[in-house]
C-alpha cells in the first residue's frame, strides 16, 4: 500500500477524541466523550469535519480502536466502506504506546508500559496490565499481570468488593470467605458473593481480566474505603490519598510461563490480609500496596528489557496520573540503569489513543 502523509484516528466509549495527522504533524481534538448516545456521536462526526475544514486536510487513510463494538469503530467501518480508505484496526495498549513515543519524538523500540482499567485486548480478553514490545509499527505482549474474572462483567467496576473477593479466592482459595475473620469477609454478602463465584466458574458474564484499575479497585475495598463507587477511579483515588512514598512493598511473584512474563499480586494480598489482622493501618496498608505494585512492575520491566536488549522503557495509561506510581516508577527504573519516558503534551489516559492510533496506521503504511 502506498504512504499516506494523512490520516484521521479516534477511540470510542468512554473518553473519546480524534485526530488528524497532516506530514509529521498531529492535531488532536478537545476531549468529546462517551460516544455510547447519539447527540455526543453526531457532535464527533460535526467535529471531524470541522477540523477538516480549518487544516484544508482530506484523510488519506483511517484508524480506529480494535474493538468490534464502539460506535467508532462503526463509524470508521461505514466511512472506509464509502470512500474506500483504507483502515487501521489498533490494539488499545499498542495505540498507548504509539501514543507515548509520538509525543516523545522517539522511533526506536520500546518496552511499553501500559497500566489502566480496561482495553480490548488482541486475544479478545480485557487487558490493562501489559508489558509490550515494539513500536509504532508493531509489537508483542511480552508479559501481563495474573488475570483473574470480573464476575458480573462492568458491574465489578461499579462494586469493586467483587473484585476484592475475587483476588482473595486467588489468594486464599475458594473457602476464604469462612476461614479469613476480617471486616471485609465478615461485611461479605456471602449469598450474593456465592452466586458471582459460580458465575465466574462457568464462564458465565465474567471476563477474565488483566486490568490494574481493577487491581487497585481490590487493594481498595480490602481495607474498607469502599465496596461500591459512584465515579470511575473513586476507589484508587481514595486508596492514592491517604498513601505516603517510601514504604517498604509486600511480596509478589514473576512468572515465566512460556507465554510471557506473569506479575502475580496474590502474594501481595496474603501479605495485606496479615496486616489487617495485625491491625496495621488503612495509610500503611495503602503505602505498601503501592510500593509492591511499582517494585512488581519495575522488576518486570527490568526483566523484559535485559532480555531483549532494550533500555528504554515507555509508560502509558490512566493508572500513571497516580502521582506516587509514577514518580516512584521512574525512580526506580533510572536506579535500574533504564530510560523512562512519559507523557509530555498528551495525557497518559484515553485521551492520547487516537494520536497512538494515527502513528500505528501511518508507520504500517510507510
Amino acid at each position: 500500500m502506498r504512504s499516506k502523509r494523512r490520516c484521521a484516528g479516534g477511540r470510542g466509549h468512554l473518553k473519546n477524541t480524534f485526530c488528524i495527522t497532516r506530514g509529521t504533524n498531529a492535531f488532536l481534538s478537545q476531549h468529546i466523550g462517551d460516544l455510547e448516545t447519539l447527540q455526543t456521536l453526531e457532535y464527533f462526526e460535526r467535529s471531524i469535519e470541522h477540523f477538516k475544514m480549518l487544516l484544508q486536510v482530506e484523510p488519506e487513510g483511517l484508524a480506529c480502536d480494535l474493538h468490534p463494538g464502539f460506535l467508532s469503530t462503526h463509524y470508521a467501518e461505514e466511512l472506509a466502506r464509502d470512500t474506500g480508505l483504507p483502515l487501521e484496526r489498533v490494539q488499545h495498549h499498542h495505540a498507548h504506546l504509539a501514543a507515548v513515543l509520538a509525543d516523545n519524538r522517539v522511533t526506536e523500540p520500546a518496552i511499553g508500559l501500559i497500566c489502566d482499567g480496561t482495553g480490548y485486548g488482541a486475544d479478545g480478553t480485557v487487558w490493562g496490565c501489559e508489558l509490550l514490545v515494539g513500536d509504532a509499527a508493531g509489537c508483542e505482549r511480552a508479559g501481563h499481570l495474573r488475570t483473574i474474572h470480573l464476575a458480573g462483567g462492568e458491574s465489578a467496576i461499579k462494586e469493586p468488593w467483587r473484585v476484592a473477593a475475587m483476588w482473595l479466592q486467588e489468594a486464599f482459595g475458594p473457602g476464604f470467605h469462612e476461614e479469613l475473620r476480617i471486616p471485609f469477609t465478615e461485611q461479605l454478602d456471602r449469598q450474593a458473593w456465592l452466586t458471582l463465584s459460580s458465575m465466574a466458574r462457568r464462564g458465565v458474564h465474567s471476563p477474565t481480566a488483566s486490568s490494574a484499575g481493577r487491581l487497585f479497585d481490590a487493594a481498595a475495598a480490602l481495607i474498607g474505603l469502599y465496596q461500591r463507587v459512584e465515579y470511575e477511579a473513586q476507589a484508587p483515588i481514595k486508596l492514592e490519598a491517604i498513601a505516603t512514598r517510601g514504604a517498604k512493598h509486600y511480596a509478589y511473584d514473576l512468572a515465566d510461563e512460556g507465554r510471557g512474563l506473569i506479575l502475580d499480586p496474590t502474594p501481595t494480598f496474603r501479605a495485606m490480609v496479615e496486616d489487617i489482622r495485625a491491625g496495621v493501618t488503612q495509610a500503611e496498608i495503602a503505602s505498601r500496596f503501592h510500593a509492591s505494585f511499582v517494585a512488581m512492575l519495575a522488576e518486570a520491566a527490568e526483566t523484559v528489557a535485559r532480555a531483549r536488549g532494550i533500555d528504554l522503557v515507555a509508560l502509558s495509561g490512566g493508572t500513571f496520573q497516580n502521582r506516587i506510581v509514577l514518580e516512584d516508577l521512574m525512580d526506580e527504573l533510572e536506579r535500574r540503569n533504564l530510560r523512562a519516558i512519559m507523557h509530555a503534551s498528551t495525557p497518559p489516559g484515553d485521551g492520547c489513543l487516537a494520536l497512538g492510533q494515527a502513528a500505528v496506521a501511518q508507520a504500517r503504511w510507510q
